[in-house]
C-alpha cells in the first residue's frame, strides 16, 4: 500500500493528516501540541527543510520535528524574536527565518545564523517583518515585506528590486508575492492586476480583477488563463500551498481545500468548521 502525508496546521494546533488512498479514502488526524513538546499553541507557518525535518513558526519560538519528538529554538538559540511568521527550506540546505522583530535570521548545520552572527545578513533593510520567502526551481529566492523586495540569488548576490527602475516604474510598493510558477516566473499580484518577473523582464499578465480574499473569491493563478475560483462561504483564504509551483492545497478560516489543478476547481474539504493556517506536503 502507498502513503501520502498531508500535514495542515491549525491555529490552536497541529493537525498531521495521514491520508491512505483506497476506495472508501479514510483520512486519520493525529493532534500535537506543547503538551508534545510544540513551541507554542498558535503555528503561524511551517515548512520541510533537504533533510525531510519538519519546522513549524509559532508564537514562542521555532519547532523542528523529526517525526518523532520536537527540538524547539528561541531567542536564547539566536532566533531575533521569538515571534516566527514566515520559513522556507532552500536547496542548500538552509531554514529561512522571519520574525516579528524586521530581522531574518536562518537555521544552518546547527547553528542559527543572525545579522549580529553573519553580518551579510545585515543587508537586508527590513521596514516590516518579512511576510513572503519563494524560491525558484533554480535556488533564487526572494523576500517580501511589503515595501521591499529583495532576491537572493545562487551565489547570495542580494538585489532589492524596488529600487531598480523597472519596478520603480510600475511602483510595486504594498504589491503581493505569490510564488514562483513552474516555468520559474516570480508572481506579483495587486489589488487589479498580475504581473510576472524572470531574468530581468516584467510582464503584467492579461488577467480579470483580483477581488479581495475576505470575498471568499481569488484568482488562482498557474498560468495564463486561469480561472478565478470562489471558496463556499464564509470563508476567507489564509493561504495557498503549491507543489512544484502549482497551487495544491488552499488554507482557510474554513478547513483546508484540495484543488484539482487538471479541471481548475476545487477538490476534498479538510477539518470543515476549523481555522488552517498553512499545509505542507510531505
Amino acid at each position: 500500500m502507498r502513503f501520502s502525508y498531508m500535514r495542515l496546521i491549525c491555529n490552536i494546533l497541529v493537525l498531521i493528516c495521514c491520508c491512505l488512498f483506497t476506495s472508501a479514502q479514510e483520512f486519520n488526524y493525529v493532534h500535537y501540541d506543547t503538551k508534545d513538546g510544540l513551541a507554542g499553541t498558535t503555528v503561524y507557518c511551517m515548512c520541510e527543510d533537504e533533510d525531510g525535518f519538519k519546522w513549524f513558526g509559532t508564537e514562542n519560538g521555532l519547532s523542528r520535528f523529526d517525526g518523532t519528538r520536537f527540538v524547539n529554538f528561541t531567542v536564547a538559540d539566536g532566533l531575533p524574536d521569538n515571534e516566527v511568521l514566515e520559513l522556507l527550506g532552500d536547496n542548500k540546505g538552509r531554514v529561512w527565518i522571519s520574525t516579528f522583530s524586521k530581522q531574518l535570521c536562518y537555521y544552518y548545520k546547527g547553528k542559527i545564523h543572525n545579522a549580529q552572527n553573519t553580518p551579510w545578513l545585515q543587508k537586508f533593510e527590513l521596514q516590516g517583518p518579512v511576510t513572503k520567502i519563494a524560491s525558484d526551481n533554480r535556488g533564487n529566492l526572494i523576500f517580501s515585506d511589503y515595501f521591499n523586495l529583495y532576491w537572493l540569488d545562487t551565489n547570495d548576490s542580494l538585489n532589492n528590486l524596488n529600487e531598480t527602475p523597472l519596478f520603480k516604474k510600475y511602483l510595486f510598493r504594498g504589491h503581493f508575492v505569490s510564488d514562483f510558477d513552474h516555468d520559474d516566473n516570480l508572481i506579483l499580484s495587486t489589488w487589479d492586476s498580475i504581473f510576472t518577473y524572470k531574468d530581468g523582464i516584467l510582464k503584467r499578465v492579461d488577467f480579470k480583477r483580483i477581488p479581495q480574499a475576505s470575498s471568499g473569491q481569488f484568482a488562482l493563478y498557474s498560468g495564463i488563463g486561469s480561472p478565478t475560483l470562489k471558496l463556499p462561504e464564509p470563508n476567507v483564504l489564509q493561504k495557498i500551498t503549491y507543489s512544484n509551483h502549482r497551487p495544491v492545497y488552499l488554507a482557510t478560516s474554513n478547513g483546508a481545500w484540495a484543488v484539482d489543478t487538471s479541471a481548475n476547481k476545487l477538490g476534498q474539504h479538510f477539518l470543515p468548521g476549523m481555522v488552517v493556517s498553512d499545509v505542507i506536503m510531505g
